[in-house]
């Protein structure tokens, strides 16, 4: 799978240009994203001088990125209130949410007293971390593995799960 995506790169590279999409066995996608944890959290976690953006300022942000061209939002549980914002955004926007691709991960989650990570692969954190993207993003077109590691990458309960989670 990964040499078929470098074959793809490979060509882009040789034809000295990149498409706006990506066709990749049954997915399509935008090739440019914008990655949103500053929307959510300090990163990096020793930046002294991060301050989180008010609302104002991140529909400022978007209306931008959205008006620049990008259409691949990167966000993930572990980015604090990124998937919140973003949601909050998109529920003010509907329709440039229909035009809008949208990626998230589970596995690792942030709590905002602490400002501490945990990593948690299990089936049980993979459900609730489904539901609570999907009803804060209002759509999800891509789930990933946060901090992916080969014991859940072979689970088969995991496996399951994450190809049904493909059909809502």
């Amino acid at each position: 799978c990964m040499n078929d995506l470098n074959d793809l790169v490979n060509q882009w590279i040789a034809k000295g240009r990149f498409p706006k999409n990506v066709k990749f066995k049954n997915l399509s996608f935008p090739i440019l994203g914008l990655g949103t944890i500053l929307l959510g959290r300090c990163w990096p976690v020793d930046n002294k001088i991060y301050k989180l953006p008010s609302i104002d300022e991140i529909n400022n942000h978007m209306d931008i990125a959205y008006n620049e061209g990008i259409r691949f939002f990167d966000t993930a549980a572990a980015y604090g209130l990124s998937e919140e914002r973003l949601g909050q955004y998109f529920r003010s926007n509907q329709n440039l949410l229909k035009n809008c691709f949208i990626g998230t991960k589970w596995g690792e989650d942030f709590d905002l007293m602490t400002e501490k990570t945990m990593i948690d692969h299990a089936l049980k954190n993979l459900n609730k971390s489904f539901e609570r993207s999907l009803h804060n993003l209002c759509k999800i077109d891509l789930l990933y593995i946060h901090q992916a590691n080969a014991n859940v990458l072979m689970d088969s309960e995991i496996q399951r799960a994450m190809n049904e989670y493909k059909t809502k």
